[in-house]
């Protein structure tokens, strides 16, 4: 029986992976309007580490990030979007984050970064943003 809700788990993670790879991918396609870049470091957020070998970009940082969750390696994925967004502020990556966010239980972390979203993004994005806000919920 654990055997079974593992792979369902697993089976979930990447297709949430998956979900959000299609998301990024039409917002990095579309490019909607947007305000500038939500001031101030990602909240809680570790500071960020020195790039990895090859001097990854954000984009690279990001897809890396979606494997790592999609593995398990949640911490891991929260560091790779961490240095993704510190080194390119975009809404999309903020909006990754979130997510990871509000999956791992992290909840008023995930609000305030879909917050900054919706105040930095216009769009799909933006809207994307709003549902997760729907889906989180209060935090108490």
């Amino acid at each position: 029986m654990a055997a079974r809700s593992w792979r369902w788990i697993a089976a979930a993670i990447a297709a949430a992976a998956v979900i959000a790879a299609l998301v990024a991918l039409r917002a990095a396609t579309s490019k909607p309007p947007q305000t500038a870049a939500p001031a101030g470091p990602v909240p809680d957020a570790p500071p960020p580490t020195a790039a990895p070998a090859g001097d990854a970009g954000p984009a690279a940082l990001v897809t890396s990030a979606r494997a790592e969750a999609a593995s398990g390696n949640v911490a891991r994925a929260r560091e790779l979007l961490t240095r993704a967004y510190a080194q390119d502020p975009s809404p999309a990556t903020l909006l990754e984050l979130a997510r990871l966010d509000a999956r791992t239980g992290h909840c008023r972390d995930a609000r305030r970064a879909a917050q900054r979203v919706i105040e930095a993004a216009a769009g799909a994005l933006a809207e994307e943003a709003r549902a997760l806000l729907g889906e989180i919920g209060r935090c108490d």
